[in-house]
């Protein structure tokens, strides 16, 4: 269970790296890579389900400056996006690490904490 969640947090973050984008878009990967970051820091800080409820929260409003950066790369041709993933592909790749990180020691120290975190993050989106 819990290799299974810190395997699909890494996808997820690795699917937010795939996307890529020009001038703005780049803004907008670097919302992505914030947004992840600041999760970590927050799942960094939890010791009991009270704190991971607030997490939750935080999560939610990640999940919304993230959600309208994704709608603004939309508009990108694919070579615009891809452009950007690869400017942008190691900060990516050091915030999902950051986060899996974060989350897999929430496993060892919390399970019910985990859970509750683990659903917001559900809820994230996914980048085509």
């Amino acid at each position: 269970m819990k290799i299974r969640l810190i395997a699909a947090l890494v996808l997820m973050g690795g699917g937010l790296a795939l996307v890529g984008c020009g001038d703005s878009g780049g803004t907008q990967m670097e919302t992505f890579a914030g947004e992840m970051n600041r999760i970590a820091d927050a799942v960094e800080q939890v010791n009991n389900e009270e704190d991971a409820r607030g997490v939750a929260h935080l999560i939610a409003d990640a999940q919304r400056k993230m959600e309208e950066a994704s709608k603004a790369l939309e508009g990108m041709s694919e070579a615009e996006r891809g452009i950007a993933a690869a400017a942008h592909a190691k900060e990516m790749q050091q915030a999902q690490m950051r986060l899996a990180t974060a989350m897999g020691a929430l496993a060892m120290r919390d399970q019910a904490a985990l859970r509750i975190i683990s659903d917001e993050m559900s809820k994230m989106p996914r980048i085509q």
